[in-house]
């Protein structure tokens, strides 16, 4: 009796557990969100999402749709209430757990970006590994209204792009909301973001016409990296000081630099291998001074000057210019960011915090007016792997 009573108990109780899927949404009352764009509103903020359109994608021919994706805008006092909005125009519920990026107006970044972000790290639906990119001259929503070439999905174009220039290209840089709040809310580093622009004819650029042509009208590319300050945007890093950023601040997989022939004219392209570096403080007469060390490993990919790359003495020469190619990118990063917009994107708080904690107690108050005036000493050292398969150059002319 005792057995079956305490049976019993045991069955009530499990019961009790099996609730079933209380929130479960059917897949035909939702429509997947791949991309957000926030911007800036008089009193508040318009929040545009890029929405597949399912049937479309699928369709081996026609289908009822002009474009793989749809565009539909909501405003609100909060980011919150503009993507609720969005209900009164779309007959299904945002699922917002296939994000691939979110892209953020350059009037909002200026404005300052922290409240926009908070309910993306705070609603449960989002996944936070999803790139923030910041629109370079104009809206978020113009952005994603672009179509893509070669991908159907422009969203799934911005994300892979970012794949293959992360392994390709020094230029351009990934960051993910995670690492931007990070870095937002971590003492002795300013965050950055990717930058992404609308070129061409913008008005052309969400016609499924442009994209049919071999040589679109308007595209989206990646330009540059945005440097905040806190969580304002205060300016940019062209092509060349983003390269020298991530020299420093990322692991290089692999990318190209073009150095003048040690003489003769001419070019030799250099693909850089195996980039590492590391950032220290030092004390000098009492306050912070940082050492970049930056080590690289190349092979050479092209020659247009009379040189045998194979003979052992052509090789230090070529070393030594690439070395400095590696310097003059990382110095003027540093001086644009530490002089001219008096920020401290490369982490040299983070640093002193580190290397030097007592030191860091004593001037972490005025850390951020002490950055432009704080000595950075570059040293760079570059090795020459492998100089091909040809000893000599392929144009005669060159000889």
């Amino acid at each position: 009796m005792r057995r079956r009573l305490l049976l019993g108990c045991v069955l009530v109780l499990s019961l009790l557990s099996l609730t079933g899927c209380w929130n479960r949404r059917e897949l035909n009352e939702l429509t997947v969100v791949v991309a957000l764009g926030i911007d800036k509103a008089k009193d508040g903020y318009i929040v545009s999402a890029q929405l597949v359109n399912a049937q479309e994608i699928a369709a081996k021919g026609g289908s009822g749709y002009a474009t793989p994706i749809t565009v539909y805008q909501g405003k609100g006092a909060t980011v919150f209430e503009a993507l609720r909005r969005m209900t009164t125009e779309i007959n299904r519920r945002l699922y917002l757990s296939h994000i691939r990026v979110v892209v953020l107006g350059e009037e909002l970044a200026r404005q300052g970006i922290g409240d926009a972000l908070d309910f993306l790290s705070r609603d449960h639906e989002l996944r936070t590994d999803f790139y923030m990119l910041v629109a370079r001259g104009s809206s978020a929503e113009k952005v994603l209204s672009a179509l893509a070439p070669l991908e159907k999905i422009p969203a799934n174009k911005m994300f892979s792009a970012l794949q293959v220039m992360k392994e390709n290209w020094a230029g351009v840089m990934e960051i993910t909301l995670d690492e931007l709040l990070a870095d937002m809310l971590s003492e002795g580093i300013d965050p950055v973001a990717t930058g992404i622009r609308l070129t061409g004819k913008s008005e052309a650029a969400g016609n499924k016409s442009n994209v049919q042509k071999s040589k679109p009208d308007a595209v989206i590319q990646y330009d540059g990296m945005a440097v905040f300050r806190e969580d304002r945007l205060i300016g940019w890093l062209n092509e060349e000081e983003s390269t020298g950023f991530n020299y420093v601040m990322r692991s290089l997989e692999s990318t190209i630099v073009s150095l003048a022939c040690p003489e003769g004219g001419g070019k030799v392209g250099m693909e850089l291998q195996r980039v590492q570096s590391s950032i220290h403080a030092r004390v000098q007469e009492g306050a912070p001074a940082i050492g970049i060390h930056v080590k690289a490993e190349a092979n050479i990919g092209d020659v247009e000057c009379p040189m045998k790359v194979m003979e052992l003495q052509n090789v230090p020469p070529l070393e030594e210019k690439l070395e400095e190619a590696i310097r003059s990118s990382v110095q003027a990063a540093v001086t644009k960011s530490k002089t001219r917009l008096k920020t401290d994107i490369f982490g040299f708080g983070r640093a002193v915090h580190r290397d030097q904690p007592k030191l860091w107690k004593q001037i972490k108050s005025s850390w951020d007016e002490r950055v432009p005036g704080i000595p950075v000493e570059i040293q760079v050292d570059a090795k020459i792997r492998r100089v091909g398969t040809v000893t000599d150059p392929v144009n005669p002319r060159k000889e």
